[in-house]
């Protein structure tokens, strides 16, 4: 009996009590870099109008294609030499916009319209249209074959 209470007075003072194991599924292999510029433009007007613009240019590389993109079709072609599986992620979209706006609407307190008060204004009050807009690049084109010898890979990429 003093072992079992031994065993649960040691879970309590761990950081996450209630985890007992921690396991994964796939071993932690490989290598990414992720670098990036980030641009906004942020504008509020008086008359209740606000913009937001973003720009990112961005470039992700990783010689574990297949674990992040979750392509199980294209693993790694050569063991033995991990640095040939450098390349851009196939997760990879360099070129992010955005612009987003929103409008207060000019109705109830402080505003230009319906601002003495009733039920108009506590109906109509308080409200703003909203809008945003997103464009991406696609993502990178990936070149494979099937591979008609599958002794290691169920599929083959060019290694140029």
């Amino acid at each position: 009996m003093a072992g079992t209470s031994l065993l649960y007075a040691t879970r309590l003072i761990r950081p996450y009590p209630q985890v007992l194991t921690v396991s994964s599924l796939e071993d932690k292999i490989g290598s990414s870099t992720y670098h990036a510029w980030e641009n906004r433009l942020q504008k509020r007007f008086g008359t209740g109008l606000q913009m937001l613009v973003s720009y990112t240019i961005s470039r992700n590389m990783t010689d574990v294609q297949s674990g992040l993109a979750g392509i199980s079709a294209s693993g790694i072609q050569d063991g033995a030499n991990r640095r040939a599986e450098w390349a851009v992620a196939g997760f990879d979209t360099p070129h992010n916009f955005l612009m987003s706006t929103i409008y207060e609407l000019p109705f109830g307190k402080g505003k230009k319209f319906l601002n003495h008060g009733g039920a108009m204004e506590q109906v109509l009050g308080g409200w703003s249209v909203s809008g945003v807009l997103t464009y991406q690049s696609g993502l990178p084109l990936r070149i494979t074959q099937t591979n008609r010898l599958p002794l290691f890979n169920a599929a083959q990429r060019p290694d140029l």
